[in-house]
């Protein structure tokens, strides 16, 4: 999905570590890989997400989240990391 790599290229720029499925697993799939590698963000970028612009982004600790445009994601991540508590 080109939204998808355009996200993670976004938040690579800004000196995070991001990682997206390549496999084409369920989502279910997704969130347990996503525990094993001890992710602190989740962010969950499908079709309505892409077309609506907006995006959930989940505390993997607490599971507080946040929805917030896709271009604040894109320049402004640590932001959105501090509305969880992750700053």
């Amino acid at each position: 999905n080109e939204a998808a790599l355009s996200l993670v290229q976004a938040l690579r720029i800004q000196g995070f570590k991001a990682e997206r499925d390549y496999l084409g697993r369920k989502l279910k799939a997704q969130f347990k890989s996503a525990d094993v590698f001890a992710a602190k963000a989740l962010i969950t970028l499908g079709s309505s997400e892409v077309e609506s612009g907006q995006v959930t982004v989940k505390n993997n600790q607490t599971r507080q989240e946040v929805t917030v445009a896709l271009e604040k994601l894109k320049k402004d991540f640590p932001s959105v990391l501090a509305e969880l508590g992750l700053a």
